[in-house]
């Protein structure tokens, strides 16, 4: 009987051993994991890869041409991002395509010409983003090179007409118009590589719709 509690006792102490050397081990492993790559660190979207993609759109030559053509002209603030939505191959997980939608409250009102109740001072509505960060990647994928707007920061929209609940800037890049100070420079999702993305033409309507509606202010 004491032969038998002797083998058990020794038993136990082996057993506690092997568990403290196993806990030891993964602390270890655990160390040299973190030490090299944080394994909780997340993406850093300032540093983000930036993913053009071209499209064909709707254009302007110029401004009067672009206020003529677009159905509702709106000033307003965004709000936030409500949602993000990402689209992924389900057969080797490649990143297909994305948008951004957008809260966007409505402060002053130019063109209303379908006469959708939504479009009124106050109201907010549902902005479609031609630009999406994927974090798991770290990158940001848009078109044309469209910069999603910036959170409560001014903006002129120049917008389609309502499809699903939700209103789009024209011709991705002519349909959005910041009214801040510096302008796009601004914008969250600096698009670093794509400065001259844009062309010239573009940028002088969209300079021409700030100068203009800036002096509309109530």
């Amino acid at each position: 009987m004491l032969v038998l509690k002797s083998y058990i006792n020794e038993g136990m102490k082996i057993m506690k051993k092997n568990i403290l050397l196993g806990v030891l081990g993964l602390v270890i492993l655990f160390s040299i994991v973190c030490f090299f790559q944080n394994p909780f660190e997340k993406n850093d979207k300032s540093k983000a890869e930036i993913v053009s993609f071209e499209g064909k759109t709707d254009g302007a030559d110029s401004l009067k041409e672009l206020e003529q053509k677009v159905p509702i002209i709106i000033r307003g603030v965004k709000i936030d991002e409500v949602d993000v939505e990402r689209d992924y191959s389900k057969i080797d997980g490649m990143f297909l395509g994305g948008h951004t939608k957008s809260s966007f409250k409505i402060t002053d009102v130019y063109k209303n010409k379908l006469n959708n109740p939504k479009i009124k001072v106050d109201n907010n509505i549902l902005i479609y983003e031609h630009a999406m960060y994927d974090n798991k990647t770290n990158k940001i994928y848009t078109i044309n090179g469209y910069e999603n707007m910036r959170k409560n920061n001014e903006y002129l929209l120049f917008l389609t007409k309502e499809e699903d609940g939700i209103f789009a800037p024209f011709g991705v890049t002519f349909g959005k118009v910041s009214l801040d100070k510096e302008g796009e420079n601004s914008n969250d999702m600096s698009l670093r590589s794509l400065e001259n993305g844009v062309e010239d033409y573009v940028k002088e309507i969209i300079d021409e719709a700030r100068e203009k509606y800036l002096k509309l202010k109530n």
